[in-house]
């Protein structure tokens, strides 16, 4: 039973106060008949203090009691005001005591029959029975009732009761949402001298466990003795090792290093750099070594001065065990090359892979999770693909929170090992704005994906939050029928663009533009097409970005006016992190079919625009053959692109001299072309099938013509020698980067056609179309 809100009022301390007298009850009631009297006395009243006579099912996937669900109102932004009361009835044949393990968002008071049994001090944050207290019971009905403040805006309160310690220990480790369990203090450890506690947060301290310690190589190394490692000195070796608690013939694991991690680190990468092939032959040996190489450098940034055994670093927990797992699945791989194994190939668990991007030879990385009931030679799984958001892709993605966060890694992939599915995180090659290239890399990615691992090609579903949403229906409107559907948790439905203001300015007098920049077509491709099913969960999430109920709901009706398949739900909060509403929408996509498998030959809508060509291999050319200065001015053109390139995507682009273009390169890539045909002897090849006149007085393109100073121009076009590529012409003459409004060629190149010319104050828009 759930009784409130209660207003907090200014100034009061809500542990000296009983707001349950607010309702003529009392946190100092006895009994659970007087209880109930009062209750049948009272009946609802109206006002502050609600009764709620209901009972709320706890047990592994609803165990969490959402208050602000529960009272119908949004998540606050206020940290303190409220307090609310769980009231429920224990019942026994004797007297005794129980454990009770609770899990809450505030400093819970707990009272068993008026008496209160638990008081603890401090701020909480919501770990799944982070508090351990001994309850008094006695024979026959118990009233246990336990008071919960807000102190943050996610309020809510989980409990489990039990006689026994040992299975009050196996409930704390069972009701941990993830893979790995949290069973020790710390995964990092210098010297065998320091003491291994293992025992996981709220078990009874009588319990004693048994279990042990093998290396990651399988050999024993130790044991239990009384809740502390006890290493085996014959066989313990620093590196890195396995925990693994045994509890009611269950096992639970937590993994730890012993040793240095800078030291540890620089082993691991010096035996990447001594493997046999080249790293481009094994992508994920190459994410692995450039996301060890982050890590080094967090390390040496966050120690820099601290002495030699400092703390691993200044984050804490969260830190070593991400280090810890990205060790491991690194010496795994190390250890399968050294078996003669492949190394990524069909391999079971969370880890990271990457590959080679054709359009600009970038190393791209993704993280996937394989459930242990893969079986290549078996039938194949869903695929679910969490896509970013563009708060969360800010940096690279090995420098990402999607990576930082590896707690919540596992407790998703927990998820997807209950439902049978692959998880995908299929990292970005951009900063998600809505360009074409996020379309692209994914198709890259699942490409990528598809070589060492069998998914079923029919049942690819688009996962993700908030900003994640248009991107999931971008791909849909560019893959039409790929995806078997698209999962959204509190979405939103626009994308922030990053385009200056002057070029906003520039182009928003187009009609086209205005069109493009609004990005008006990934809803109305979904509208019109009625596909594919899509599901989507607001539970009152309210972090920055997030979409709010308002946006969900306007979202759905335009749905159901035009007859497009879409569910809709405002479940409560069940855990911490969305994890309730994450497990519905992976049950859901696990159920998902239909989509086109990617062997059927569809092709990806292309808009024609200079971002389209840039979603393929290309090369930029940069002119030589004119005089000294018009050769540098191309070679500064060029840099500009390149800046541009980087700053969009993490990395640079492929770069060549127009004498040094191999010609089997020149037919078979898309190309961009710097200078006119004069100076630039690829153009000067082309130029007869470019149709691009340069001259003194302006430009002429087919039928249209351009005159004054300063004229540049760019543009797409077909490929004279291969109609299946293209070229962009970034010419002119008497060029420079100020000849051009962007070189930012990816971000902002939403034209077929640009032209530019000289102004009082830069380059000024002459002509631009789709």
């Amino acid at each position: 039973m759930v009784i409130g809100p209660f207003q907090i009022k200014k100034g009061e301390d809500f542990d000296k106060i009983d707001y349950l007298e607010r309702v003529n009850l009392s946190e100092s009631i006895a009994s659970v008949d007087e209880f109930s009297k009062k209750l049948k006395a009272i009946g609802v009243p109206d006002g502050e203090g609600t009764i709620y006579p209901k009972w709320f099912v706890m047990n592994e996937r609803r165990h969490f009691v959402d208050f602000n669900h529960a009272f119908n109102q949004p998540e606050s932004k206020e940290t303190d005001g409220m307090v609310a009361y769980v009231a429920f009835n224990v019942t026994s044949t004797k007297k005794t005591n129980a454990w009770m393990l609770i899990g809450s968002t505030g400093v819970s008071r707990v009272f068993a029959n008026g008496k209160r049994v638990f008081a603890p001090k401090g701020r909480r944050s919501l770990f799944i029975y982070r508090d351990l207290t001994k309850v008094p019971i006695a024979p026959g009905d118990n009233l246990v009732v336990v008071k919960i403040p807000r102190q943050d805006t996610l309020w809510g309160f989980c409990a489990h009761l039990s006689l026994a310690g040992v299975k009050t220990a196996q409930a704390t480790l069972a009701a941990q949402s993830s893979l790995e369990k949290s069973i020790m203090r710390k995964n990092i450890y210098y010297t065998f001298d320091e003491p291994v506690a293992a025992a996981p947060r709220g078990a009874p301290f009588s319990v004693k466990f048994t279990g042990h310690v093998r290396s990651i190589t399988g050999e024993r190394t130790g044991g239990l003795v009384g809740n502390k490692v006890q290493w085996d000195k014959a066989t313990a070796q620093s590196g890195l090792h396995k925990v693994v608690l045994e509890v009611n013939g269950k096992e639970y694991y937590e993994r730890l290093l012993v040793g240095h991690p800078a030291h540890a680190l620089q082993d691991a990468l010096l035996e990447i750099d001594a493997l046999p092939f080249r790293l481009q032959e094994h992508g994920g040996f190459a994410a692995l070594k450039a996301r060890l190489g982050f890590l080094a450098s967090q390390f040496e940034k966050n120690n820099a001065g601290k002495g030699e055994n400092p703390d691993p670093i200044g984050g804490g927990r969260g830190w070593e065990r991400r280090f810890v797992h990205e060790l491991w699945i690194t010496q795994e791989a190390l250890m399968r090359v050294r078996r003669g194994e492949e190394p990524f190939s069909h391999v079971t668990g969370l880890h990271l892979n990457g590959f080679v991007s054709r359009i600009d030879d970038s190393q791209q990385c993704y993280r996937i999770y394989v459930p242990s009931c893969y079986k290549k030679d078996a039938s194949a799984l869903p695929l679910v693909v969490i896509l970013p958001t563009a708060v969360s892709a800010a940096k690279p993605f090995l420098e990402s929170p999607f990576l930082d966060d590896h707690h919540l890694a596992d407790r998703m992939a927990k998820l997807a090992e209950r439902h049978g599915v692959i998880l995908l995180w299929s990292g970005y090659h951009n900063r998600p704005t809505g360009l074409p290239m996020e379309s692209a890399h994914l198709a890259e990615v699942l490409e990528a994906v598809g070589r060492n691992y069998l998914f079923d090609r029919n049942r690819v579903t688009l996962m993700g939050m908030c900003s994640a949403a248009p991107l999931a229906f971008d791909a849909c409107a560019s893959w039409p029928g790929r995806f078997a559907g698209i999962a959204v948790l509190n979405p939103e439905f626009v994308l922030d663009q990053n385009m200056p203001r002057n070029l906003v300015a520039a182009f928003s007098k187009r009609k086209e533009f205005r069109e493009w920049f609004m990005r008006g077509d990934r809803m109305s491709a979904f509208l019109k097409r009625k596909t594919p099913d899509v599901f989507i969960i607001n539970d009152g999430g309210n972090e920055p970005g997030h979409g709010d109920l308002k946006t969900s709901k306007a979202f759905v009706t335009k749905a159901v006016r035009a007859g497009a398949p879409v569910r809709f739900e405002t479940p409560p909060r069940r855990e911490s992190a969305h994890l309730g509403a994450w497990e519905d929408l992976i049950e859901w996509a696990a159920q998902q079919r239909g989509g086109i498998s990617w062997e059927d030959g569809a092709e990806r809508v292309r808009r024609g625009s200079v971002q389209d060509v840039l979603t393929e291999k290309f090369w930029v050319v940069i002119g030589s053959t004119g005089n000294d200065e018009e050769n540098a001015a191309n070679a500064t053109v060029a840099e500009a692109i390149q800046a541009g390139w980087r700053k969009t995507h993490f990395s640079g682009c492929r770069m060549v001299m127009d004498s040094e273009l191999a010609a089997e390169e020149m037919r078979n890539s898309n190309l961009v072309l710097i200078g006119n045909a004069r100076t630039n002897s690829v153009w000067r090849e082309l130029d007869r099938g470019l149709g691009v006149t340069i001259t003194g007085d302006g430009i002429t393109w087919g039928e249209r013509s351009w005159f004054g100073d300063g004229i540049a121009i760019q543009a797409v076009m077909r490929h004279p020698k291969n109609p299946a590529r293209r070229i962009v012409v970034v010419g002119g003459l008497n060029l420079s980067p100020e000849s051009f409004g962007t070189l930012n060629l990816s971000r902002d190149g939403w034209f077929r056609y640009a032209v530019w010319g000289g102004g009082d104050d830069g380059p000024e828009l002459r002509d631009a179309s789709l």
